[in-house]
């Protein structure tokens, strides 16, 4: 009983984390953003294309998505009567590996270019929020999944039919992107204040600067990482599952 209601206590608390942190971080920059301004541009003043700006970055889906996540499994612990597509062990693993995916660019990212050049690292609200978002937000969803006690299915089972459904988040943000540089492009000329809006927020996408042919080795890249992860964290489960049934035979 001491053991569940450590465990009860613990991811509650993570599960309020995941709710409320991130989206306060994503605030907290936007609405500073626009009162303070940003040392890079003055075009963040405008609250709109601050906004638009926030958007166009995988981080934020994520943390968007990490949120409704938390608040929803928040509210599930009061009253069990969220649906299981947001409460069920795929969501844990589809938000687990977004933010395994975050985790590990950016910081990937920060070890090999020693911090310069990142993008929202130059104040401290930007760097409050990138800590947030890039460090201790997954390692609290990581938390959570090692926490909970969800039925779980074989690999090769979750691998035919499960590991698809990781894609549902980076096919919708990328599906955005894409549509949103078409447009932006196609019709600039129309619209001259579309130049304070960039295209592509990351180069490996920019096919004008790396090449259609690396911007589809990156789509694929990243594709690969959302399905491969999930299955590897589900073999380790199922390598741990076995391992204490044959301790427990001995």
């Amino acid at each position: 009983m001491k053991e569940k209601n450590w465990r009860y206590i613990v991811v509650y608390i993570l599960y309020v984390w995941c709710a409320v942190m991130p989206l306060l971080a994503i605030f907290l920059d936007l609405f500073l953003t626009v009162i303070l301004g940003d040392a890079a541009t003055e075009l963040t003043l405008n609250f709109d294309v601050s906004l638009i700006n926030q958007m166009i970055y995988l981080s934020v889906w994520v943390t968007l998505a990490t949120s409704i996540f938390g608040i929803s499994n928040w509210i599930n612990l009061h009253n069990k009567k969220m649906p299981n597509w947001i409460t069920g062990k795929n969501a844990h693993t589809l938000i687990l590996v977004a933010n395994i995916y975050v985790f590990a660019l950016y910081n990937v990212t920060m070890w090999t270019s020693n911090g310069e050049g990142i993008v929202g690292f130059n104040n401290w609200y930007k760097i409050l929020k990138s800590i947030v978002e890039h460090s201790i937000t997954p390692v609290a969803v990581l938390a959570i999944y090692a926490l909970i006690r969800k039925q779980s299915v074989s690999v090769g089972q979750y691998s035919s039919k499960y590991c698809w459904y990781n894609l549902i988040l980076p096919a919708l943000y990328l599906i955005f992107i894409f549509f949103r540089a078409f447009l932006l492009v196609r019709y600039k000329n129309m619209n001259p204040e579309a130049e304070i809006f960039m295209p592509f927020p990351y180069a490996q996408l920019d096919p004008g600067k790396v090449g259609f042919g690396f911007v589809l080795f990156s789509v694929f890249a990243s594709c690969a990482f959302f399905v491969a992860v999930p299955i590897g964290v589900h073999t380790l489960k199922e390598l741990k599952i076995d391992f204490k049934k044959q301790k427990a035979i001995k």
